[in-house]
């Protein structure tokens, strides 16, 4: 990726705020809140992962926060927004879930989202990603290369963590990067 720093959005449960009577509260308390990353070449992948793992903890203090107020608030002046992309893992147990005399046998959760771009991923016994995407911002063929080289990227953490996050760049090819970025400035261009 030609980026260094990228900004989307990522799903968090609400259910850490410290609010009285919480598990006595029944619904949804899930918000979206924006996460920032910078990638730096020369940094080993774990460290800059425990590094991705803190920052997102630190951002459960916020978990009340309206992401309205939020996206209007970080618009640059060029009138974009802060990110139009959401990253959600999906960690809570979707089988066999029983409690309080309360048993769920299954469960299919559905993927909506009104963002560009929305990656669910299921780490439970196996990884498994899923896309979500806006047909009139994202192309199939931006998707297409989106998954394969997710699918890559996944084969090499999982192979080997002490990579540098440049060797795991270069997984991805230049090429590649620079047609993709221009498909997404300029979605007309079929040349690039």
């Amino acid at each position: 990726v030609e980026h260094d720093d990228i900004a989307f959005g990522t799903i968090v449960s609400g259910r850490s705020i410290d609010l009285p009577n919480a598990e006595r509260m029944a619904g949804m308390y899930m918000n979206v809140l924006p996460l920032r990353i910078r990638l730096d070449d020369s940094e080993k992948f774990s460290d800059w992962l425990k590094s991705l793992q803190s920052q997102q903890a630190k951002l459960r203090e916020f978990e009340y926060c309206n992401i309205d107020g939020i996206m209007n608030s970080g618009s640059s002046a060029g009138g974009n927004l802060l990110f139009d992309s959401v990253v959600v893992f999906e960690n809570m147990p979707l089988e066999n879930i029983r409690g309080g005399g309360v048993s769920i046998e299954s469960f299919e959760s559905g993927l909506t989202s009104s963002y560009a771009l929305t990656l669910a991923v299921s780490p439970l016994k196996e990884i498994k990603a899923y896309l979500k995407y806006d047909s009139s911002i994202v192309s199939d063929q931006q998707i297409s290369w989106f998954f394969r080289n997710l699918s890559n990227l996944f084969a090499v953490i999982i192979e080997n963590k002490s990579n540098f996050l440049r060797q795991i760049r270069d997984f991805i090819t230049p090429s590649e990067i620079k047609k993709t970025f221009e498909q997404i400035e300029d979605p007309g261009n079929t040349t690039a």
